[in-house]
């Protein structure tokens, strides 16, 4: 099979780039012939090159890196909410800080057991996200492999953005650290959410998971009860805790342990419609990007994904 790997070299703060030697040698051992192409240092890099690849000879897409190399390769494989080429297979090894869609699916992620799944574990279909969002000049559409949430979430990327923790506490601890920076200054929100065409939330928010994969921010176990081959969404709704309850709660999170709540609410659902206000933004795969209002919807089983799959 004809295989282009897209590298992030930044991955995992440099030692991607800095390993890479050793690392190209253990997959080119495993998938001869394959070819590999490094993104640049620029947002959307991962998605041109594999939008260019779908134009060749490749019949695989391996995506390499964290989970913002993994959603950006997928949103260079789809248009118009459908794969510009169906027949397209997708595969990643993680080697990024946080690595939460590797979570759900709870294969080893030890290297070596990730480049065995990519060369030759089954292939199934899953489905993805897609979410229309607002920024600041109109509208945009991204697609999403794992979770896109609002609230606090969003403002937590903005504040890991402003530092450079994740080079010397890791992904989780990056996360758990810009979470508590945060938790001290973030206000609720009032968040009207319209799940499959009926209002079910209009109340204060903290933060809401859409979610496709069961984990992020390093690990926080959001969705407990998400699947990514059910073709719905897993909601999980925080409403108005304070921050004092957040932090009760964020040991909880991380375990997958709270739900139920009388301010934590579930609910799946196939179309989410996010409005507000006041500014809210978003936080798409770990990337901010956008505010509400914001649509999301379900695209059942439209992503051929070579891995493991273990339980």
């Amino acid at each position: 099979m004809k295989t282009l790997a897209i590298v992030n070299p930044a991955s995992a703060g440099g030692a991607t780039g800095e390993n890479w030697s050793q690392i190209q040698d253990k997959i080119a051992r495993a998938m001869p012939g394959i070819d590999f192409q490094f993104t640049q240092n620029k947002p959307g890099s991962a998605a041109l090159i594999a939008r260019n690849a779908l134009q060749g000879k490749y019949e695989k897409i391996l995506a390499i890196g964290g989970d913002g190399t993994l959603s950006e390769t997928v949103n260079g494989l789809f248009d118009n909410d459908e794969a510009i080429n169906p027949d397209i297979i997708f595969s990643y090894i993680m080697l990024g800080r946080g690595n939460d869609f590797q979570r759900s699916i709870q294969v080893p992620a030890d290297i070596d057991s990730a480049i065995l799944a990519c060369a030759g574990a089954d292939i199934r279909h899953i489905d993805i996200g897609r979410v229309r969002y607002t920024r600041e000049t109109g509208t945009g559409v991204r697609y999403f492999l794992n979770i896109a949430s609002m609230g606090m979430s969003g403002e937590v990327d903005r504040a890991m953005n402003a530092t450079n923790t994740a080079s010397f506490l890791g992904g989780s601890g990056a996360f758990l650290f810009a979470t508590l920076q945060t938790l001290v200054s973030y206000q609720n929100k009032p968040v009207t959410l319209t799940i499959d065409e009926r209002v079910f939330f209009d109340a204060p928010l903290r933060v809401a998971a859409i979610a496709n994969g069961r984990f992020f921010g390093g690990g926080m176990e959001i969705a407990p009860n998400a699947q990514l081959n059910d073709g719905r969404f897993s909601v999980t709704i925080v409403g108005d805790l304070n921050a004092f309850e957040v932090a009760m709660n964020t040991p909880l999170l991380y375990q997958g342990k709270h739900l139920p709540s009388d301010k934590i609410h579930h609910v799946t659902a196939q179309k989410v419609y996010a409005e507000s206000s006041v500014p809210v933004y978003l936080d798409i795969d770990g990337e901010a990007i956008g505010m509400l209002p914001a649509e999301f919807v379900i695209l059942p089983k439209k992503l051929k994904l070579q891995a493991d799959f273990q339980k």
